[in-house]
């Protein structure tokens, strides 16, 4: 990761000179080595060296603190250095370039020509389930997806995708955005409790408000872009690539890849490795199990002879008919019965009698023919553990609540609020903070003022969610049973996100106004129905919630 962060802050993009090809096909501008060098070289310059001062400093300390961490986190730190140093080399050659007619319309979805680069580096990064080891991040998605590279990942991709304030009129929003949700998943990063990943994560919160902070002072409302007479943007860009690794692997230089997969672990003490099972010996007899009875030949009287094997057996029983098949069967009688052995156990007869201990005294109760009474706690087992309300940090946790309908917490815009195993309980939250987390919570109501950021609900059954007031999205992961109400009309932009959950309903106010007092409550959809167009894969909604 030291040697990506040094060949990326030394590696300067190029503008073009006289030494530089010049950029062709269609639609690409000629102007003279002299003059575009003139026009660009300064500016170019300038640009990119005010954003590399400006997050330099936090993208050390980030990389320090990879070093001290496994091997997934430092590999996720070369792609967040290595997404800064195209920031850096697309700053420079913005400004030997005439803005793209695209840019100058609202953007239904970045160009990939333009942030095509910037989507490789977040598409590498890990967002899910798969068997891949996390010593070998490859794409795709993680082993666990409760494991503890999953939020470190998310803040990597959130932190990669911030660089989309380079085609935008409106740079600061949409950066103040993405470090919500940087903020997010290093709350959740810090929740885990490792030193050194809690460390690397306010690493990368700091790099998001260094870049958040550049970019309210030097572009408030875009970056600088050539003026008339420059370079065509797709034409630039084919000739200098913003990824300085590409050219590398062209030269057989391939040092982003991957890390190396980790070693397997070895088996504890006492175990065996699982492996095939020994072969059988030639000519080793078989097992009374595996012994194949003769088959009976028939005669041509009818009869069937067996040279023995079962069919002897049942023709022996079948001559013996049914009253043979009973003679010298004992009579089992009450007294022989096990449930009213008085030796066995704390049972007894059913007429009264000694007890177990062999004293006289009255019968004791059995309920059913013969069944224990249900068992109690375990001996030795610990009781459960008692409520708690605590500040951690920046973050206050309740935990343990059981039967308690009266359960506030207050905390303040930058804190965040966190409910674990809580039973049939009331949780109010009656001032905005930033998030709002419940984690294997069972029949809880949790009654919010605003959020900041989101409420998140993970591992949760019969839970119920009330907003008063705005809340940007409400998360749902393996839930069951869940309801959510939206009582007033600033509360309907939130945006529900739903993985693995079931039972799913949101209850909001009516449209019109002749229905204030009524509401309206839907079923969020969890049947879908995906098909194959033009190539691509496109899913609806099952026609079950039209």
């Amino acid at each position: 990761v030291t040697e990506s962060l040094e060949k990326y802050s030394a590696s300067s993009p190029e503008v073009p000179s006289e030494s530089a090809p010049a950029a062709s096909g269609p639609g690409a501008k000629t102007t003279p080595p002299e003059a575009s060098s003139q026009k660009s070289g300064k500016a170019a310059s300038a640009a990119s060296a005010e954003f590399w001062t400006a997050v330099t400093p936090s993208i050390e300390k980030l990389v320090e603190e990879s070093k001290k961490c496994d091997t997934t986190v430092q590999w996720l730190t070369g792609r967040i250095v290595l997404s800064f140093s195209m920031a850096k080399r697309f700053l420079a050659l913005a400004s030997a370039c005439v803005k793209p007619a695209v840019l100058n319309e609202p953007l239904n979805e970045p160009p990939a020509n333009l942030f095509g680069p910037f989507l490789e580096v977040c598409k590498a990064i890990p967002s899910g389930p798969t068997k891949q080891p996390y010593g070998q991040p490859t794409g795709g998605k993680l082993d666990d997806p409760r494991g503890p590279h999953v939020h470190p990942c998310k803040a990597a991709v959130s932190i990669c995708s911030s660089h989309l304030w380079l085609l935008l009129d409106d740079p600061p929003s949409y950066v103040e955005a993405m470090k919500e949700e940087i903020s997010f998943s290093v709350t959740k990063v810090q929740q885990m409790r490792v030193p050194e990943t809690s460390a690397w994560a306010k690493a990368v919160n700091e790099l998001s408000a260094s870049l958040l902070a550049y970019v309210k002072s030097k572009a408030p409302s875009g970056i600088a872009w050539g003026k008339e007479g420059g370079e065509d943007a797709d034409a630039f860009l084919a000739l200098h690539p913003l990824d300085p690794s590409k050219t590398e692997k062209a030269q057989g230089d391939d040092t982003q890849g991957p890390p190396k997969a980790l070693p397997p672990k070895k088996a504890p003490l006492g175990m065996k490795k699982a492996g095939p099972p020994p072969p059988k010996k030639a000519g080793a007899p078989q097992s009374a199990y595996h012994q194949v009875a003769p088959k009976a030949k028939s005669t041509g009287g009818g009869e069937t002879s067996a040279g023995g094997g079962m069919a002897a057996v049942f023709d022996e029983i079948n001559k013996l008919g049914m009253e043979g098949m009973h003679q010298g069967l004992k009579h089992v009688t009450r007294d022989m019965k096990v449930k009213f052995d008085p030796t066995k156990g704390e049972y007894v007869k059913k007429d009264g009698g000694t007890t177990a201990e062999g004293g006289a005294g009255p019968p004791k109760t059995i309920t059913g023919a013969g069944k224990k009474a249900p068992p109690g706690p375990k001996a030795g087992s610990k009781p459960p553990p008692p409520p708690s309300c605590t500040l951690q940090g920046k973050i206050w946790r309740l935990e343990n609540y059981e039967d308690d309908k009266n359960v506030t917490v207050t905390p303040s815009l930058d804190q965040n609020a966190y409910i674990a195993a809580c039973r049939k309980s009331t949780v109010r939250v009656p001032q905005k903070c930033n998030t709002i987390g419940i984690d294997g919570c069972k029949k809880v109501s949790v009654i919010a003022k605003a959020c900041l950021s989101q409420i998140e609900a993970v591992n949760c059954d019969d839970i119920q969610i009330f907003v008063e007031e705005k809340v940007p999205a409400i998360a749902l992961d393996k839930c069951t049973g869940v309801e959510i109400f939206l009582l007033s009309e600033e509360s309907k932009a939130c945006e529900i996100r739903s993985s693995k959950s079931s039972d799913m309903n949101v209850s909001f106010p009516a449209p019109t106004e002749t229905d204030a007092e009524n509401r309206t409550e839907l079923p969020i959809p969890e049947a879908f129905v995906s098909r194959i167009e033009d190539g691509k894969l496109k899913t609806e909604v099952s026609s079950l919630y039209a």
